[in-house]
């Protein structure tokens, strides 16, 4: 493994696979997964998934977990959800939220809770939140806040998104506002969309304008603070075929025209900020999946 790395280093790709082929060739469960992610990075995943198939087949935990991974986005949930277990029964505890989410997106919500609680006893921060996203859910708003409050206090963005809407549910729009802005400027497209309602009931349209392009564009217009952005609809798939990636003209206006796209694609961000911007009531602000 060690020559292979070398090998890769001096830039001599060509020799560093073949040594890493003929070590996976011996059976080397570990040599299987670093081929798999030689040849990922040379030639894209789509010519390496055989070769991440057989180091999960053979045992290896990280290709168990990001074979699953490939599958569940493909819509392969069956055969995502065996490699996950097989990951979690190695002691790969990632999986675990993966599989949680699998389990609720099919509707076993027992076996989702389940999941979250076991990664959370391994020291899983994204668990806290999704257990209490699934505890919100079920109606159990006091059971859900400790977590949040928990996985918040680890400075978790979409945990502080999750708390400050279950203080808006509460009639607390001001905590609710602070904690939706500090979920924005940690990277957070439901912190950004509720810092956007937020500010919209206190009439101040333009900043709520730029969170909103902020949480669609992939970077923030002036006057928003730093911290990664994700990508607009257009990249998530969201958007219709052909829809500009971002709005054409300013105002709250061009922004809700340019939602529609996305949103009557089923994009469920969209759609909520839409509903925001179109509707004089209190929709209630968005929380994360």
């Amino acid at each position: 493994m060690i020559m292979a790395g070398s090998l890769a280093a001096a830039g001599r790709l060509d020799e560093a696979e073949e040594f890493m082929a003929a070590a996976a060739l011996a059976g080397e469960v570990e040599a299987m997964y670093l081929l798999a992610q030689i040849r990922t990075d040379r030639y894209g995943p789509d010519h390496a998934e055989a070769d991440l198939c057989a180091a999960a087949e053979a045992g290896h935990p990280a290709a168990q977990h990001d074979i699953g991974v490939r599958l569940m986005n493909r819509g392969e949930t069956a055969e995502a959800e065996r490699f996950y277990r097989m990951a979690v029964a190695s002691g790969y505890t990632d999986s675990l939220i993966n599989l949680g989410v699998l389990l609720r997106k099919r509707g076993d919500l027992d076996g989702a809770e389940r999941c979250y609680r076991q990664a959370i006893a391994a020291g899983d921060v994204d668990a806290m939140n999704n257990l209490g996203n699934l505890l919100h859910a079920r109606g159990d708003l006091d059971a859900a806040l400790p977590l949040y409050a928990a996985a918040a206090a680890r400075g978790h963005p979409e945990a502080k998104a999750s708390l400050g809407a279950a203080h808006a549910e509460r009639g607390d729009w001001a905590r609710a506002g602070t904690l939706f802005r500090e979920a924005a400027e940690g990277g957070s497209t439901t912190g950004m969309l509720n810092l956007a309602q937020a500010l919209t009931r206190r009439g101040q349209a333009a900043e709520a304008e730029r969170w909103l392009r902020a949480a669609f564009t992939g970077g923030p217009s002036a006057g928003t603070v730093g911290g990664p952005r994700p990508a607009g609809p257009a990249a998530t798939g969201g958007a219709a075929a052909g829809a500009p990636a971002s709005p054409a003209g300013a105002g709250l206006e061009a922004v809700a025209s340019w939602l529609s796209g996305p949103a009557a694609g089923g994009d469920p961000d969209a759609q909520a900020a839409l509903d925001q911007l179109r509707s004089g009531r209190d929709p209630g602000p968005s929380s994360p999946a």
